[in-house]
């Protein structure tokens, strides 16, 4: 193949792949593009002569689908020069090297080439589609963790729609699902590969090496759907519930200048659906950092007369509701030590008495956390970058908030602030501390794009399905709702609306799934897989170079 027929087939993969991802023309993105997405990457790698090549593609494919998919990132102010400017050079540099991975997986040697090409080897195939389907795999496991980390933008995004293949996310995590599409497209590319070449097409035991490989992927979907068919067909029976007003004011703090409009919004929807309801619901749910101004609880009392027209905390004391509200805390710090400042939950009683924050744990790199900030050089690049100097500080614990129900139980809930919804290991940390419902608060106003909202919505409903838990998020201007532990939406509001609605979220026993008892079993499986090959290639070659 052509190298400028290579760089297309790349660049279409990561289009592609864009597409199949939720955007601005398919809000829940398209399963069909997703299982075809990587077909042309496969092919153009296939077919490289040099470690280089196969660098340069996989770096275009990683950073066109980066940039079409979250193109949004460059509406973060004057923070888009690392929010897209930086991430898309971070995919294009580290995609070179990563990609450079992919030749070996796709590498003969000159001595092997006429065995293979005899269709002698009956595990050429398949070898190199499960090769290929681990890689890929562990590059989009290893983009989700870290410091780094950024969940988007992966396969297993364009799955949502299918909900009876997401399910299996409760034994594999969302790894088991892009497997299976990565699979997919590995299969339907060696297709293409084999018609494309009648040498060794004429081979009849390369053939029944393809249909193995073929078969294997068939079989590996049917067993996913029917499990699938089971778990969201299942009937779960809820041992509680917590009557929730979720609260979506949509309003955007970077304009207004205070947090006064947000707050008498906020007041007045949260009135709107406890009237609604007609009764007095268990909690009231608002989003991320509606409260920035000021930080707690050092400025607590100033609440008793702010916003002027209408206080908060008495209005929180005359609907006699604990409530949930997105703000800043500051950190207890010693004598000279810098100050310490957190994106946090904060928990109100039905009294409008503070009882305590869960800081968020996961901060957005350069944005909310800069590296070596308490260093005078770093702090000086950052002033005449962006014109601070300072980010925020990790919350130090997990913390669970108890909300008591009218009925004289107790929910015990996991706090998720911002993004801290999109990570797998985080929810799982919170689901073994013993929370019963994940909450997410989160501002996601900035965007001003609908794929913006519903991508982070998709990425963190599958902690439902991993953890077998509802999820209930309540957010600046969407997409706010309740997911059930099979995914299914219960509860939901149009975007950038105000609006709110009191909503009877079911509560269920908990239950140990695969995922939630072993993790991130699957990517570990594929190193090991990897590492694997990797030494039984060796080992051979040096067999045969002393034979």
């Amino acid at each position: 193949m052509k190298r400028n027929l290579q760089v297309f087939y790349a660049f279409f993969s990561g289009i592609i792949l864009a597409l199949a991802i939720q955007n601005e023309l398919m809000p829940f993105g398209n399963p069909f593009l997703g299982l075809l997405a990587l077909i042309p990457l496969y092919t153009a790698l296939s077919s490289v002569k040099t470690p280089r090549m196969a660098g340069i593609l996989f770096s275009i494919q990683i950073t066109v689908t980066h940039l079409l998919s979250s193109f949004w990132l460059g509406f973060f102010k004057e923070f888009a020069i690392f929010t897209i400017g930086g991430t898309a050079l971070w995919y294009c540099i580290s995609g070179y090297f990563i990609g450079q991975l992919f030749y070996a997986v796709f590498f003969i040697p000159k001595h092997k080439i006429l065995y293979i090409s005899s269709g002698k080897d009956s595990w050429f195939i398949p070898r190199r589609v499960m090769l290929f389907t681990s890689l890929m795999l562990l590059y989009e496991w290893n983009k989700s963790t870290g410091f780094l980390a950024y969940p988007w933008g992966t396969v297993y995004m364009s799955s949502y729609s299918w909900k009876t293949i997401t399910q299996i996310a409760s034994i594999t995590g969302t790894a088991g699902i892009s497997a299976l599409f990565i699979l997919f497209s590995s299969v339907i590319a060696e297709g293409y590969i084999l018609l494309d070449s009648a040498r060794i097409r004429s081979s009849n035991n390369t053939n029944r090496s393809y249909a193995m490989t073929a078969a294997f992927c068939i079989s590996m979907f049917a067993l996913s759907t029917i499990y699938g068919v089971y778990e969201y067909t299942k009937n779960r029976e809820p041992v509680k519930y917590m009557e929730t007003v979720i609260v979506q004011q949509n309003t955007d703090d970077w304009i207004d200048g205070s947090d006064e409009n947000g707050i008498l919004i906020s007041q007045e929807l949260t009135s709107k659906a406890i009237s609604d309801k007609g009764n007095k619901p268990d909690i009231v749910l608002w989003s991320e950092l509606v409260l920035t101004y000021v930080y707690f609880p050092n400025y607590y009392e100033e609440f008793f007369e702010y916003p002027e027209e209408k206080p908060l905390l008495p209005f929180i004391q005359k609907t006699g509701v604990p409530f949930i509200i997105g703000g800043y805390v500051r950190f207890p710090t010693k004598a000279g030590e810098q100050r310490e400042y957190g994106n946090s939950a904060l928990y109100f009683d039905k009294d409008a008495t503070y009882k305590g924050f869960s800081a968020k744990t996961r901060l957005v790199p350069f944005a909310e956390l800069i590296p070596y900030s308490d260093k005078a050089w770093m702090r000086k690049f950052m002033q005449k970058i962006v014109g601070f100097s300072s980010g925020w500080t990790p919350g130090k614990e997990l913390t669970l908030f108890s909300v008591p129900l009218k009925s004289g139980e107790n929910v015990k809930i996991a706090n998720l602030v911002c993004f801290e919804d999109a990570f797998s290991d985080l929810c799982r940390d919170y689901f073994h501390l013993g929370s019963e419902v994940f909450i997410n608060i989160t501002n996601d106003s900035w965007s001003k794009t609908k794929s913006a909202e519903f991508q982070h919505f998709v990425v963190a409903s599958f902690r439902a399905i991993e953890m077998r838990t509802t999820l209930v998020r309540s957010t600046n201007s969407g997409y706010s709702a309740v997911v059930n532990p099979a995914g299914k939406v219960l509860y939901d509001m149009p975007l950038f609306t105000a609006d709110s609605l009191c909503a009877t979220v079911p509560v269920y026993k908990k239950e140990m799934t695969p995922y939630a008892l072993l993790g991130n079993w699957l990517p570990l499986l594929c190193g090991v897989f990897l590492l694997t090959s990797f030494i039984l290639a060796v080992f051979f070659r040096f067999k045969e170079d002393h034979e």
